[in-house]
């Protein structure tokens, strides 16, 4: 679902010709709306009564939240570039971060529990291996999805050269592309959803079972607990990230004239879609080429060690773009980003068992979702902001990405605050 659906959100609000700006938010401010709306979460757990049948039935809504995406992708030119005209364009945006919106809700409702179910039913002594090699199975589908997304993109566009069946519809190939794929992305998710409702449940810390924590404990934790410190942290990161992180899409989109053979070969041989498929799809493989030996460095070491390697790193990473338009270049910087990312995600992943009650998670995590969607979309919005002032142009883009790098760089100093 992530690699053929989630992660072309922003192609596709770019493909509608929303903007760069929408098509950054699209990844942040649904988000945090969704994040606010999860707080129903926890009262909604107990209210099932099961971690199973509650996992089931948010993966099946956010599954759901496909198909309207389609249907716009479809109709889209029957009626979008009348609104634009006519001054109403802000419509069709507030109608895709709805959709979206309500997407982000289902999936961020699943987070918290999920976490809380997995830490009483996978062993605590291979749980650093076992979620590393779990990761890297889920790297490589979002991996593949990737690269059938643009299959797909391409697929649709030579039927519209062979034909004039798109046109004589009122269809456009390309949002054909993205409309298949969606579809195919909702069933996915509702395959995982079935999937989900045959979890056992845990014998410890069932759903009744969970504690309440009140939002100014949580905030005072940032202080005094090393829960708190820790998932201040986080979030200081996350937001240092969304700086830049979601501009980069269109950035690559509309910013650089490739270079290299091997741009050149991936055009003429796959496709004109192929070289950002396989861009994005670069970020995946370096995950996925990390996380073996990332679990094996946590469980010699500790999950902390893994921030600090891909905290180090990132960075560096918010500023590769600007150095060369050579796509091989390009290629192994995003293989690096997600090396890094690999490294400070699984870390992230494994410290949530090491430094938050098991019987406080749910509720932790949920504050947390809030709080972190909030700062990433403060630092999407930051980011956004630099990009108007500047025009949206070469320098704007450069400037944001320069600011992202000294805020990554400053989270190493909370990391410092984080122990063992």
């Amino acid at each position: 679902m992530v690699g053929i659906g989630e992660m072309y959100l922003a192609k596709f609000v770019v493909q509608l010709g929303l903007g760069p700006v929408a098509a950054g938010l699209i990844m942040t401010a649904p988000m945090l709306l969704g994040a606010l709306m999860g707080l129903w979460g926890p009262a909604m757990l107990k209210r099932t009564g099961s971690f199973a049948k509650y996992l089931g039935l948010t993966a099946g809504l956010q599954g759901l939240m496909y198909f309207p995406l389609a249907l716009l992708a479809l109709t889209a030119p029957m009626f979008v570039p009348q609104m634009m005209e006519a001054g109403l364009g802000w419509l069709v945006t507030l109608g895709v971060f709805a959709v979206v919106t309500l997407y982000y809700f289902a999936g961020l409702a699943t987070a918290a529990p999920w976490v809380t179910a997995t830490g009483e039913m996978f062993p605590r002594r291979i749980m650093a291996r076992y979620s590393a090699h779990r990761l890297r199975l889920l790297q490589g589908a979002t991996l593949g999805a990737l690269l059938l997304h643009g299959l797909i993109a391409d697929w649709m566009l030579s039927l519209a050269n062979r034909g004039d069946w798109t046109y004589m519809y009122g269809l456009d190939p390309g949002l054909c592309g993205f409309a298949a794929a969606f579809i195919l992305a909702g069933l996915m998710r509702l395959v995982s959803a079935y999937h989900l409702t045959k979890y056992s449940e845990p014998r410890r810390n069932s759903p009744s079972e969970q504690s309440h924590v009140h939002a100014s404990d949580f905030v005072k934790r940032f202080r005094h607990g090393m829960d708190g410190r820790f998932l201040f942290c986080v979030l200081a990161g996350n937001c240092a990230l969304q700086i830049a992180q979601p501009y980069f899409n269109p950035f690559m989109l509309q910013r650089i004239e490739y270079s290299g053979d091997l741009y050149q070969w991936l055009v003429r041989v796959v496709g004109t879609n192929a070289p950002y498929s396989v861009l994005l799809a670069g970020v995946y493989f370096g995950r996925m080429v990390a996380l073996s030996l990332a679990g094996s460095l946590a469980a010699r070491r500790h999950p902390m060690w893994l921030m600090w390697t891909g905290g180090g790193m990132l960075p560096i990473m918010a500023v590769f773009w600007l150095w060369t338009n050579h796509y091989t270049w390009l290629l192994m910087g995003q293989v690096a980003t997600g090396v890094a990312l690999a490294a400070w995600e699984l870390g992230i992943v494994l410290m949530n068992y090491e430094a938050i009650k098991a019987h406080e998670r749910t509720a932790m995590l949920t504050y947390f979702n809030v709080v972190n969607e909030g700062s990433k979309t403060g630092g999407s919005l930051l980011g956004g902001g630099i990009l108007e002032a500047g025009g949206k142009e070469a320098g704007a883009y450069a400037m944001t990405f320069y600011v992202s790098a000294v805020a990554r760089a400053l989270i190493l100093l909370l990391m410092a605050r984080v122990r063992k």
